[in-house]
């Protein structure tokens, strides 16, 4: 029995493992084939516990390799490592049970990850960005939702933003004085 907690810890190291390898090749259109919702499933499953290690493992593992985008000899058609993880981190934030955390302790790294990408030479980096961005956006600001005989929307105000997520700001007034 002792072995059986330690498996998610080692299914999840093989699956991160197996997505950050360069020499893995999948299709580009099939958003990582899969694997996503592998790794979702693992993390969800340690969903009743305070401190989720996996969590912290995973989202590290995945932002830094995210932003680890060489572009040098690639083709535009070629799958490549940082579109794998950031498919999986659009997973995560939009998931209804470990989302909320991934937005509080990794919201700006992602977010940060997904504007920076939208410069990207690569086709495949600039629309995996622009989806991480829409499921960022809908995690981190609501959705606008009217329930029936009332007018009240679950959304924050800009000022709410800024005070959540401070390096927000920064960051959008960065990208929008670059040229």
């Amino acid at each position: 029995v002792p072995m059986i907690c330690c498996l998610n810890s080692q299914w999840l190291e093989k699956l991160i493992n197996t997505i950050t390898c360069q020499d893995v090749k999948s299709s580009i259109s099939r958003q990582g084939a899969g694997l996503p919702l592998c790794v979702q499933s693992i993390l969800c499953s340690e969903s009743k516990l305070q401190h989720k290690p996996l969590l912290q493992f995973a989202m590290e593992k995945l932002l830094t390799h995210s932003a680890l985008t060489d572009t040098t000899l690639v083709a535009d058609t070629q799958d490549l490592v940082a579109v794998r993880c950031m498919h999986i981190l659009r997973i995560l934030y939009r998931d209804s049970t470990v989302g909320n955390r991934c937005v509080m302790y990794y919201g700006e790294r992602g977010l940060s990850l997904a504007v920076s990408s939208m410069r990207s030479s690569l086709w495949s980096v600039r629309n995996t960005g622009m989806m991480l961005f829409g499921a960022l956006a809908i995690r981190m600001l609501g959705q606008r939702r009217l329930s029936e005989g009332t007018t009240e929307l679950s959304t924050i105000t800009l000022r709410q933003l800024f005070t959540r997520f401070p390096l927000t700001k920064s960051l959008f007034l960065s990208q929008l004085k670059s040229p």
